[in-house]
């Protein structure tokens, strides 16, 4: 399933709790990957893709004792100034979106894209 400007509407109910395996950044490519596992409904792995990403915004990342897994996803579609560490001043920001996603520990991350895909498996189960 893609998510962007066009049907952003998500139900993050289907990946809260879900449990941090790693979190990988390709600068070449603009993506930001999280790799999952889910414990709604015991699919095993998966990920969100973070495509086109122009920038994020991260708190330390410090895990706790046990599993860091995500309390909250959710999407911010206002037009406002986006604050981030890179340069986007000649870039069309509206198709993008700030994907917000917080995590038990009270950390969080914000990111700067224009879309994210999340894997097969786990898009099937949040349609059904």
């Amino acid at each position: 399933m893609v998510i962007n400007k066009d049907n952003y509407k998500v139900n993050n109910a289907f990946i809260f709790k879900d449990i941090v395996l790693n979190m990988i950044i390709d600068l070449e490519k603009k993506e930001l990957t999280f790799n999952l596992k889910d414990t709604f409904n015991n699919l095993g792995n998966y990920s969100i893709k973070f495509i086109n990403v122009l920038g994020y915004n991260m708190t330390s990342f410090d895990f706790m004792e046990g599993e860091l897994s995500i309390s909250d996803f959710y999407i911010n579609i206002e037009n406002k100034k986006y604050e981030y560490s890179l340069r986007y001043e000649n870039v069309d920001l509206s198709n993008y979106m700030e994907f917000v996603i917080e995590f038990n520990n009270d950390d969080f991350i914000k990111i700067l894209c224009e879309k994210v895909k999340i894997d097969d498996r786990k898009a099937i189960s949040i349609a059904n």
